[in-house]
Parts: C-alpha cells; sequence; structure tokens
C-alpha cells in the first residue's frame, strides 16, 4: 500500500532530508514524527486518509536529519546553542518552501510535537494551524527513567520495523543510544529551570512577562519552599501564621528589587499571603487575585491534608518535580509532612473562631481584588471563594466551570486573558 506514496528528497543547506507525500489537496499538512522513527510508517494511516482521493489536503511526512528514511543526514543531538528538536524545525519549514508550500498545517507526535511548537513560534506567518501529541515538554527524573528502561531496543514492541530502515539491530541501537543520552542531557541542562513557583507560574512569567509586556512578573519561593528551601521554615499557628510572615517576607523582597507598587497573585495558601500583605501593606498592593485559597479550617479541609499527606499518591509529575527540587524523596516527604501537620494544628486552634484565619485581615484589604475559582476545585471549595468574596470589600468572583486546584496551569490561557482584563478595567 506504501507504493502510491510519493518518495522525494529535499536538500536543505547540503542535506537530503526524505520526505513521503500523498494527495494533491490545497491544503498542505506537514506530519513530524517522534524519535528515530519513520514518518511514513508512524502516519501512514494519516497519509492515507487525509491525502486519499477527492481530499482538500495534500500531506507531507518528513524524516528529521538522521532518522528513518533520512538516516544518512549527519545529526547532532544538541542541547545548546539550540535543542535538536529547534534545528528539526527550521529544516522543516525550508523543506516545505523548498515543496512550494508558505503555509501549511503542522501535525507532531512525540519529539515532533516539541518541533512542531519551535515551529510554529519560529514561523507564524507560515503555520496556520498545530495539533500535537504525546509530547514532552517538561523533564524530570521521571523521564530520564522510562527513557533508560527503554535504552535496549530489542524491547521495543515494533522494532523489526525500524531495523528495516535503519539497516541492522547495531545501526538502530546506536542511533537511540544517542537519543536516549541526549534525554539525560536535557534533563541536567533544564533541572535549575524546575521548581514550584517557576514552574507554577510558569504560564504567567511568560504571558506577562512576554516581550512588549508592561508588565514585569516575580515568582517568589517563601522559606523553606522551592529554590528557597535551605531557608528554615517554622510552620507557626501563634502568634503569627506562617502564611502571615511569608507576607511580611514577600514584601521586603519586593522593597529590595525596588518595587514599591506592584499587584499580587496568590493562589493555594499563596492567596492567604496575597490577603495579608495586601492588608499589612495597602499603600503598596495595587490589586490582587487570589484563587484555591483555604480561608476556614474544617473538618473537610483537614480530610483532604491527611488524604494528599503521603507524596507517593500524587501525580507522578507533579511529584517527580517536588523531588528533583528538594532533593529526593524523603525530603519532599518531610517538607509535607510539616505542612499537613500544621493544617491539624490550625483545625483545633481555630475551631472556636468558626475556623476562620483571616476574616479581620480580608475586611481591611483596599485594592480592588479578583476572586477566580475552579468549580471542580476539592482541595479549596466553591464556599472558600465565596467567603473571600462576601468578605474583601471591592471584590468580584469569577468561576471557570471546567477548572479545579490548577486552573493558572490547566486553563492557562483563559486564566491569562481574565486576569489581564481585570487589571486593565480595574486598575490600569
Amino acid at each position: 500500500m506504501e507504493q502510491k506514496f510519493r518518495k522525494t528528497d529535499v536538500s536543505v543547506n547540503g542535506i537530503n532530508l526524505h520526505c513521503i507525500i500523498n494527495g494533491s489537496g490545497p491544503e498542505p499538512i506537514l506530519c513530524i514524527s517522534g524519535a528515530a522513527t519513520p514518518s511514513d510508517w508512524a502516519f501512514h494511516s494519516q497519509l492515507e486518509y487525509f491525502g486519499r482521493s477527492g481530499s482538500e489536503y495534500t500531506v507531507i511526512a518528513f524524516d528529521p536529519r538522521g532518522y528513518g528514511h533520512s538516516k544518512l543526514a549527519p545529526r547532532t543531538f544538541s542541547i545548546t546553542p539550540e535543542h535538536h528538536t529547534k534545528i528539526d524545525a527550521r529544516d522543516a519549514h525550508q523543506v516545505m518552501e523548498s515543496l512550494g508550500y508558505d503555509k501549511y498545517f503542522v501535525l507532531g507526535w512525540c519529539d515532533g510535537g516539541i518541533t512542531a511548537i519551535y515551529l510554529a513560534a519560529l514561523f507564524p506567518d507560515a503555520v496556520k494551524g498545530v495539533v500535537l501529541w504525546g509530547s514532552r515538554v517538561h523533564y524530570t527524573e521521571y523521564e530520564v527513567e522510562l527513557a533508560e528502561s527503554i535504552r535496549d531496543v530489542r524491547k521495543f514492541q515494533y522494532a523489526r520495523v525500524f531495523v528495516l530502515v535503519y539497516g541492522s539491530d547495531a545501526a538502530l541501537q546506536a542511533i537511540w543510544n544517542k537519543f536516549t543520552d541526549s534525554v539525560q542531557a536535557t534533563y541536567e541542562h533544564l533541572k535549575d529551570k524546575n521548581g514550584p513557583s517557576d514552574w507554577a507560574f510558569h504560564s504567567q512569567l511568560e504571558y506577562f512577562g512576554r516581550s512588549g509586556s508592561e508588565y514585569t512578573v516575580i515568582a517568589f519561593d517563601p522559606r523553606g519552599y522551592g529554590h528557597s528551601k535551605l531557608a528554615p521554615r517554622t510552620f507557626s499557628i501563634t502568634p503569627e501564621h506562617h502564611t502571615k510572615i511569608d507576607a511580611r517576607d514577600a514584601h521586603q523582597v519586593m522593597e529590595s528589587l525596588g518595587y514599591d507598587k506592584y499587584f499580587v497573585l496568590g493562589w493555594c495558601d499563596g492567596g492567604i499571603s496575597a490577603i495579608y500583605l495586601a492588608a499589612l501593606f495597602p499603600d503598596a498592593v495595587k490589586g490582587l487575585v487570589v484563587w484555591g485559597s483555604r480561608v476556614r479550617y474544617t473538618e473537610y479541609e483537614v480530610e483532604i491534608a491527611e488524604g494528599c499527606r503521603d507524596v507517593m499518591t500524587w501525580i507522578p509529575e507533579f511529584r517527580i518535580i517536588h523531588e528533583d527540587v528538594y532533593g529526593g524523596r524523603n525530603a519532599h516527604q518531610a517538607i509535607w509532612n510539616k505542612f499537613t501537620d500544621s493544617i491539624c494544628a490550625m483545625y483545633e486552634h481555630l475551631k472556636d473562631k468558626n475556623g476562620e484565619l483571616c476574616t479581620e485581615e480580608m475586611k481591611q484589604v483596599s485594592c480592588p481584588t479578583l476572586v477566580l475559582h475552579g468549580a471542580r476545585d476539592k482541595m479549596a471549595t466553591l464556599s472558600q471563594a465565596q467567603l473571600v468574596k462576601e468578605t474583601i470589600p471591592n471584590s468580584k468572583l469569577i468561576v471557570f466551570d471546567q477548572g479545579a486546584h490548577f486552573i493558572h496551569m490547566k486553563l492557562s490561557e483563559h486564566f491569562n486573558l481574565t486576569v489581564e482584563s481585570f487589571f486593565n478595567d480595574f486598575i490600569c
């Protein structure tokens, strides 16, 4: 069946890159596969379906240098100054230009999805749309462990398909070893870019800190957390709750950086610190956005905290990110045990106060405040968000119907636009 597909080599900077083409429609689709995978095999179904007779599409399955039928083109698994998938993106665009396509759609699978992202970012006028799946955009120990577990190509389910293209088991193993080594190297290179604050607010750092933006974004790790892990942290209840201490620290950080007035985004317990910050330093805080914050402690909050005390029950990606920062599972579990214990202690301490942690401080907040809530958030329920909205003067509540606890990450585009609109409409 493959014989009906057209095969061609396209010269890019003196290197021949192989393409499989099917269809004759006016809308081109570029397909980019994952590491070492022959694209005609990986995208056989898409070549047939979108390239069928009468379709409006033409499908181009592209083998990056050193992969598949482009195996003779030299491949460097570079990390710096450009990641090798970014080099693939530049190659792919030149291939499409050489074939006469100035605008096209892109399908990217696995590492081909990373290439597709680079392609769309580098050549926005060319890429009409991107579909990607199975792509690793965040490297942790999990990705390294997974790559090492399948280093031996004899474990591949489809090893015979690959060997037919590469010519021998040894040739396939050689290219796969280089790819596996590159996963480890990428992880080591990106280690210092992983962490709770920079990870949690990655989308906001990128969006609000983009070129030409009127904002500068500062993601702050409170003492004992994230990359401030060496700073001693006391999970105090009295005389001041530890989130109030974080608020004082945060204000001093901003003063030290030269900012006397600023907006504050606070998520989860960071939202409590943000409330304290706005109440303690009203002349400094221009506007406040909080979400996922628990301002009242009940048995429910204790049950939820105990339910996720064991970090091994966490989503693996989320857990491994923290392990990378804190220096291993035991260190991560130790800090989390202290945090969980503090919730239980807080519940007991506030029993006589209806469980309310910072009601008086909320009443003192004078800046415009936006309260956001994910309707599916089990960590901080709607009643928590409603209490914040009802207690803080000049505040409004917006509910994300499809959101949960991580709305700023999972629904980042909607979140960022909502926050930006709030700043523009009520503050700027």
